[in-house]
């Protein structure tokens, strides 16, 4: 299984989330212009996310502005959707816990 720890998060993003903006390094990735896609909760199940995530990504609207979620193993999730633009999510990897 690919993490974070292993391998560059934009490297795993570009795998995993082809057709969106994605910018990052090491310890944060950022996917813009997302559409709903499986290989995302994979990867965020992956990172320790609980699968409920994908429930809550899904349930999110416009005007619930940015979102977030924490998952045990280190990592942050903030995203924000629109309609037009689709899912925007930001993965950052808490550096104190290295």
């Amino acid at each position: 299984m690919v993490t974070f720890q292993s391998v560059a998060p934009r490297d795993v993003a570009a795998e995993a989330c082809a057709g969106a903006s994605i910018e990052g390094d090491a310890d944060y990735v950022s996917i813009n212009n997302l559409r709903y896609t499986d290989t995302l909760f994979l990867g965020l199940e992956a990172l320790g996310f609980p699968a409920s995530i994908e429930a809550k990504i899904g349930n999110t609207c416009a005007l619930d502005g940015t979102q977030t979620a924490a998952s045990p193993d280190g990592f942050t999730a903030s995203r924000t959707y629109h309609p037009d633009d689709g899912l925007n999510i930001i993965i950052e990897k808490d550096v104190s816990v290295d």
